[in-house]
């Protein structure tokens, strides 16, 4: 009997039958979640507050794997960016065009501009551009013609005003009219930015530059419920993901024992999917924390005595060291990869499936994660 099992056990003798059934009832690998319902148990909640936290064990005295931390604070930074701020964003800029085409649509009325007017109707339309420029269009594959269509539009009423040229004015005017009527609506937002699924630079973020037509991936963010699928072509996925809606409930589930709510301020599941070879899938659990020796906290009293989790060694994924853990859940001992990286925590691949019993390809989905090197 190998140390692994020697370890189970040990561990599941304390749960008399139960568990015992549920170590006899091991499966293969597979390749992704299923979609049956249920709660999430102790994986929903967040809490910044250390007056409702239980005191933090005594550390245990292999130290965390760490690393800086940076690459995730990228990819989660664009992950909230989406579930909180895109949405708000997409609001202001609807609502600005709509000023903006009511403005025209007044001075187009008008026989004719004052130098008011005019600096008025620039100044509404820069804070258009504001609002797509810096706002919207950084997160996405898009190159909107705004800007250009403002300026021509702009310097040609200017010239047709120092002519004292109405006519030719109302002539601008009417053109801009027209454009901004199409510029001042959902349609025009969901064909230029689309969210579902969302394109090339959300997946370069979440893959660490790393993205292709190979990898489609599905994001979660818990304390929203936000849910939207990534991809680096958009015409590479016509059908549903693993890590969809369904997904989600055993998710917390299967996660739940490695999961650590005291001073964490957000978490999400990341599902990547390996397009090309079967269509292989694997769920990424992160969790973020107020700062790193919180992170560290967690990880301890995860793997302390009075904790749910079990480390038994280490394994090298890509360029880091991750942990070997396992824990029961779903009534049986599952296997995953944990890693501190910065203020977060990565739980990785969980499954039935000891680590060392897997197929050579089982980690192919994770290759192209942003953490992996």
């Amino acid at each position: 009997m190998d140390r692994t099992r020697r370890r189970i056990l040990a561990c599941g003798a304390a749960l008399a039958s139960a568990a015992t059934g549920g170590c006899m009832g091991l499966g293969p690998l597979s390749g992704g979640g299923g979609g049956d319902a249920g709660s999430g148990g102790g994986a929903g909640g967040e809490s910044t507050d250390a007056s409702t936290s239980t005191p933090t064990p005594t550390p245990t005295p292999t130290p965390a794997v760490s690393r800086s931390g940076d690459a995730t604070e990228r990819a989660f930074a664009e992950i909230e960016w989406f579930a909180r701020e895109y949405s708000p964003t997409v609001d202001r800029y609807l609502s600005t065009t709509d000023r903006a085409l009511n403005l025209i649509e007044t001075l187009a009325r008008q026989s004719s501009l004052s130098r008011a007017d005019l600096d008025r109707l620039g100044s509404l339309l820069n804070e258009v551009e504001r609002i797509l420029y810096d706002g919207i269009a950084p997160h996405f594959d898009a190159e909107p013609s705004v800007r250009s269509n403002n300026d021509d539009h702009l310097a040609e009423l200017e010239t047709l005003w120092g002519r004292e040229d109405w006519d030719g004015v109302q002539g601008v005017l009417g053109e801009m009219a027209s454009r901004y009527r199409d510029l001042a609506t959902a349609d025009y937002v969901d064909q230029t930015f689309p969210t579902d699924p969302i394109g090339r630079e959300f997946a370069t973020v979440l893959t660490d530059g790393n993205a292709t037509t190979e990898a489609g991936m599905v994001v979660y963010y818990a304390p929203t419920d936000y849910l939207t699928r990534v991809v680096a072509d958009e015409s590479a996925v016509e059908t549903e993901l693993d890590g969809g809606r369904d997904d989600v409930p055993r998710y917390d589930r299967l996660f739940d024992p490695a999961s650590i709510a005291a001073y964490r301020t957000a978490r999400a599941y990341v599902t990547f999917t390996d397009l090309t070879h079967g269509r292989r899938s694997q769920p990424v659990y992160v969790q973020r924390y107020r700062d790193e020796s919180r992170a560290d906290s967690a990880v301890r009293r995860m793997l302390s005595n009075s904790g749910a989790v079990t480390a038994e060694g280490t394994r090298t994924l890509g360029g880091q060291d991750w942990r070997e853990v396992f824990y029961q859940a779903e009534g049986g001992v599952t296997y995953a990869f944990l890693l501190r990286t910065g203020r977060y925590l990565l739980v990785a691949a969980p499954n039935r499936t000891p680590w060392d019993e897997r197929p050579d390809e089982w980690s192919t989905p994770l290759a192209r994660g942003w953490f992996w090197e």
